[in-house]
């Protein structure tokens, strides 16, 4: 391996792996951040981190094709792919990937012919060998500083935003980026999340018996009988007073983020159910009798 094509394999890999005399190379700016915040958008009409990732592996594939003599161009979805789930497990396999890229390159070009890196990589292809080797490098490093930018963004908006900001932020300027990646199971959880789903439970339980006895023009023990909670209710009362237990549960739904793909939110929310439940059969023990 001659001099200057060992140069251009050391720049490669010293942009993505590290050992830059100045600066964070690309695999160094991507650790320390979650899935949620790789899919998320500080900069309003930037990508976001994850869309760079995937983005950095389509000048590889171009220039691995110019050096199998394609000299096709690239389209939009070469130059941004589809992104996926911003997961853990798809950021992980993304960045494997690009690792592979890398060192496929890198070993494509340490057997170049260094007589041939003035001429093109393919027929019809503008650029010199050595001008499409050298611009991955520089691609990468042009990229790894736009994801520096990006983290120092999201720390300054994580001082400011909770998690429920994240979300809504992404909601607006989803429209200044190509693709949303964001998984609403991906932002974090906090305590008063858990303590809604709790007491979403507590007050869809309550609500069950007022209105079912309500509707069927039954009087039933409230808090507006006399005495509260052992007295009857007109019907009436039951079914207002089941529809509010019913709307605040709404309410502590939404703020408690219920879905399917949250299973402690769900055990919380039925915990809460139970519990009430429990509570209810125990106080309305001694009218039955």
């Amino acid at each position: 391996m001659t001099g200057e094509v060992h140069r251009l394999e050391e720049q490669l890999r010293r942009a993505l792996e590290g050992e830059a005399w100045e600066g964070s190379p690309v695999l160094e700016s991507l650790a320390g951040h979650s899935a949620a915040q790789a899919a998320s958008h500080p900069i309003a009409g930037a990508h976001n981190i994850f869309e760079l990732v995937l983005h950095l592996g389509s000048d590889y594939t171009l220039v691995l094709r110019r050096l199998a003599g394609d000299a096709r161009r690239r389209t939009a979805d070469d130059v941004w792919p589809a992104c996926p789930a911003s997961t853990g497990e798809n950021r992980q396999q993304t960045v494997q990937e690009l690792k592979l890229l890398n060192r496929t390159l890198r070993d494509e070009v340490r057997d170049y012919p260094v007589e041939r890196l003035d001429d093109p990589l393919a027929t019809g292809v503008p650029c010199t060998a050595h001008t499409q080797f050298i611009g991955i490098a520089q691609h990468k490093v042009y990229h790894a500083g736009q994801i520096a930018l990006l983290k120092h963004a999201l720390a300054a908006t994580a001082a400011s935003f909770d998690e429920e900001s994240w979300a809504g932020h992404d909601r607006m300027t989803s429209g200044t980026s190509k693709r949303s990646c964001v998984p609403s199971s991906e932002i974090p959880m906090k305590w008063y999340h858990f303590l809604a789903c709790f007491f979403a439970g507590a007050f869809l339980a309550n609500a069950a018996p007022h209105f079912v006895h309500g509707v069927s023009g039954d009087p039933f023990p409230s808090p507006f009988a006399q005495p509260p909670g052992k007295g009857l209710s007109s019907p009436t009362v039951n079914v207002l007073w089941g529809l509010s237990n019913f709307f605040i549960g709404y309410l502590l739904l939404r703020l408690g983020k219920i879905s399917h793909e949250r299973r402690w939110n769900l055990f919380v929310l039925f915990l809460g159910v139970i519990t009430m439940s429990i509570m209810l059969s125990v106080t309305f023990a001694d009218r039955i009798h």
